[in-house]
């Protein structure tokens, strides 16, 4: 009762602060710094923790009022109220506790957002000032903070001549072994400083890309501290957003970039937040500089990264593998790895997930059915049909036994000799399985109702996605062209016309109501496909 009636307190003075005169919230302010003073004045043994609450409730206060001012944009400029804000922050910001100092450093953005851009600068440049020869380094990691949040809530060109300060004042404290902490808070400061000021940074990125590489090319005992792979790796991925088209292939600032990710990933294994980052790195490239590395070359990393357990990781492996089917169809049709993220489908249970996986999945169905069209049937229709297959493995003495009566199941009824040969050959031809999919087919996966569904809507695209090549529809040029080439042997739908409508109709007349529609619809798409 008494922690929400100081909440309710606290949200109240916030909501009487930004509705009262410019005098009056000076008022408040000066009543918030004596309140600040008398607790700081009190004994050491009976006032520290009553400093702490009473700091805490000041900035929560505080801080709520800023929120409200800025998310109604009801602030003028006012040098006056912003001087007060200031030195609220200080008296929070010396000697006090992170989370207060986190408080402190916010409040100063405040401070500048209200006191204008000249405001700002001076208080920039005040800060890069007393970071310089500084030893504490709790003090160190204060400072760092606050200008950081400047840079974060004025930023743009308000700041641009302040980023030379900021980075003599910052990189000190990255590579010289001041503390781990204030090298973790220094680096954190860095990346907000960059994101913030865009362009401006460029020219620095060099400088720091050197800075955060010695950083982990040093023996040094503060490398394993929790979040310092995580931060070098941030200001790297910041590094790719402000250089973009600039960073081209084999560059030295590319090679700097790629050589700080390994090193990163190689460190942190046991850092979920510092692998984020990782595959963050490679959506940066794809959306920011997509000439500057082959898309094929992150798949691999991003195809492990499927399967972690922290779904943070999963979400962006699903939303980079899906920026890569938009950017890059062809390439990732290649990678064949359509099998995994039906896995990942299947197992997951996050929307976000799910979304991205299933925009990855139709993307990737509808540029692989051209040229592979076999091998993305068979794939569906093994999920679709899976239920007697699974009940048949179960029966059976494993997963080898259950395989073959999978096989049996899509292969009977209504295939011929040749359609047999083709499958046979598949792995000749250019339609060899994942161990994704040949796991799929082992009954490693159990295909959940809503997998085997989107499966079914996949498989009843196919003779629509195959395109208008008269090869997919015409028997005689499709066996023409597979004589020239045994490599497009699985590519031609005509060839696998017997197994499209025998898997149609054990799909529309299976035990599963729902599934049964999409059966009919497969079945109408390979009439109207094939209906002239």
């Amino acid at each position: 009762l008494l922690l929400t009636l100081a909440t309710v307190s606290m949200r109240s003075f916030a909501r009487i602060y930004i509705s009262v005169s410019e005098k009056e919230q000076v008022n408040l302010l000066d009543n918030l710094l004596k309140l600040l003073a008398s607790v700081a004045a009190s004994p050491r043994k009976t006032g520290a923790n009553k400093k702490q609450h009473c700091g805490v409730n000041v900035a929560y206060a505080l801080l709520s009022a800023m929120r409200l001012q800025a998310s109604k944009q009801s602030a003028s400029s006012s040098s006056a109220i912003a001087k007060k804000i200031q030195e609220v922050a200080q008296a929070l910001l010396v000697g006090s506790t992170p989370l207060l100092r986190r408080a402190a450093a916010e409040l100063f953005g405040h401070a500048c957002r209200i006191g204008g851009d000249n405001y700002a600068t001076s208080v920039a440049r005040g800060l890069a000032t007393q970071l310089e020869g500084i030893k504490d380094p709790d003090t160190a990691s204060a400072l760092s903070l606050a200008l950081a949040c400047v840079h974060r809530t004025v930023g743009g060109m308000a700041l641009s001549a302040c980023v030379p300060s900021t980075m003599k004042s910052l990189l000190p404290l990255i590579t010289t072994s001041l503390g781990s902490s204030s090298r973790v808070w220094a680096l954190h400061a860095l990346t907000l400083t960059a994101n913030a000021s865009g362009f401006s940074f460029m020219p620095h990125v060099k400088l720091t890309l050197k800075a955060v590489l010695s950083v982990l090319l040093q023996d040094l005992p503060e490398i394993s501290t929790p979040g310092l792979s995580q931060c070098v790796a941030r200001m790297v991925n910041a590094s790719v957003v402000i250089l973009g088209p600039e960073l081209t292939p084999g560059s030295q600032l590319y090679q700097d970039c790629e050589l700080v990710i390994k090193e990163v990933s190689a460190l942190s294994i046991t850092e979920p937040q510092a692998q984020l980052e990782c595959v963050m790195f490679a959506q940066q490239l794809v959306v920011f500089a997509p000439h500057a590395s082959p898309t094929a070359s992150h798949v691999p990393m991003l195809r492990a990264t499927l399967f972690s357990r922290q779904p943070a990781l999963r979400l962006a492996a699903a939303l980079t593998l899906r920026h890569f089917a938009e950017r890059a169809p062809d390439i990732m049709a290649l990678q064949r790895i359509e099998a995994d993220l039906f896995h990942l489908l299947n197992d997951e249970h996050n929307p976000a997930i799910l979304r991205a996986v299933r925009l990855t999945l139709e993307r990737l169905i509808e540029v692989s059915c051209p040229v592979s069209s076999l091998r993305i049937l068979k794939l569906c229709s093994r999920l679709v049909m899976a239920e007697k297959a699974k009940a048949n493995s179960v029966k059976s003495e494993g997963p080898k036994q259950g395989a073959s009566e999978l096989s049996m199941d899509v292969d009977e009824e209504g295939i011929d000799a040749e359609e047999d040969n083709a499958a046979e050959n598949d792995d000749v031809a250019g339609v060899d399985m994942s161990l994704t999919e040949l796991s799929i087919q082992a009954h490693d996966l159990a295909p959940r109702y809503r997998t085997r569904v989107f499966a079914a809507e996949c498989m009843a695209n196919i003779p629509s996605a195959v395109g208008e090549d008269s090869r997919h529809v015409d028997l005689t040029l499709a066996r023409d062209s597979m004589e020239r080439n045994p490599e497009e042997i699985g590519r031609w739908l005509v060839v696998q016309l017997p197994e499209l409508i025998s898997i149609g109709y054990k799909v529309s007349t299976g035990p599963v109501h729902a599934l049964r529609p999409l059966g009919l619809m497969l079945l109408d798409s390979t009439l109207q496909k094939f209906a002239n």
